[in-house]
């Protein structure tokens, strides 16, 4: 009998063997999926992250745009301005050589001078 209970012993001692390595092994995947999904989670925080500073520069990109657009736009608007004024200007001085001429021809060349 007493190889009868030894084969008994062996036969669980060997049915607890396979149930320990059988847990040891679905412990170790456990962990390891354990730490891919924390693995994952830190790079899909990396990757939100690094998107939302790719939003944030873009708004920056796009503002600081405008503004150069809005500068360009108020830069072409006063040369625009220089120009008419420029163009003014010239008008104005034929103006007044014309009419230093009329009084110069009529001999009236010092009334200018005498009245300041």
């Amino acid at each position: 009998m007493e190889t009868g209970a030894q084969e008994l012993i062996g036969g669980y001692g060997s049915l607890i063997a396979v149930i320990g390595l059988v847990l040891s092994s679905a412990w170790t995947t456990y962990k390891n999926n354990k730490l891919d999904r924390s693995a994952n989670s830190a790079v899909q925080e990396g990757w939100t992250r690094l998107s939302s500073l790719l939003e944030k520069a873009e708004a920056r990109a796009r503002l600081a745009e405008e503004r150069a657009d809005m500068f360009a736009k108020e830069r072409n608007d006063l040369v625009l301005e220089l120009g008419e004024l420029r163009g003014e200007v010239a008008r104005l001085r034929g103006q007044v050589e014309l009419l230093t001429r009329e009084l110069a021809q009529r001999g009236l060349t010092n009334v200018a001078n005498q009245q300041g």
